[in-house]
């Protein structure tokens, strides 16, 4: 009986991280409602929602480049994504705390997720990185990202 409980845990523990529903284990999850997120005064049109995990919010790195500009390139075995944005190149692994900055790597506090075939980013430092204000509003429930048109 013990064995088949493991078991059944383990397998509900797998479908449950592979539909997204959970990223690790003891770690409470919150999909954000549609519209919560805006970008320069436009309400995002993301392709996957933004999860708050813990006291961060986390985003598809594609879906925040797509958002505030810049080039995409996808490293081998999908082991790395970089962005280049203006003189700003951003090198995110997945499930690290780091990232690297113009070959420079900087400690942001929080991992990337890889959750499915998706790596969530935590949007505060990565907006930092990029030279962007963030602003989350507990009234509205909603993020706001803002940057001058020539950053």
């Amino acid at each position: 009986m013990i064995k088949a409980n493991h078991w059944l845990r383990t397998v509900l523990l797998w479908v449950v991280m592979v539909v997204g529903l959970a990223t690790l284990p003891g770690v409470a999850s919150q999909t954000l409602p549609s519209g919560a997120v805006w970008f320069n005064g436009q309400k995002a049109d993301l392709e996957k929602p933004v999860q708050k995990i813990g006291n961060q919010f986390y985003i598809t790195f594609v879906d925040l480049v797509r958002h505030i500009g810049g080039a995409l390139n996808w490293g081998a075995d999908d082991s790395y994504i970089e962005c280049q944005r203006g003189d700003t190149l951003i090198r995110v692994i997945p499930n690290r705390r780091h990232a690297y900055v113009n070959g420079i790597k900087t400690d942001l506090g929080h991992k990337s997720r890889r959750m499915g075939s998706r790596t969530y980013v935590p949007l505060k430092p990565y907006c930092q990185l990029f030279g962007l204000t963030f602003q989350w509003d507990s009234v509205l429930s909603r993020i706001y990202v803002s940057w001058s048109e020539e950053t």
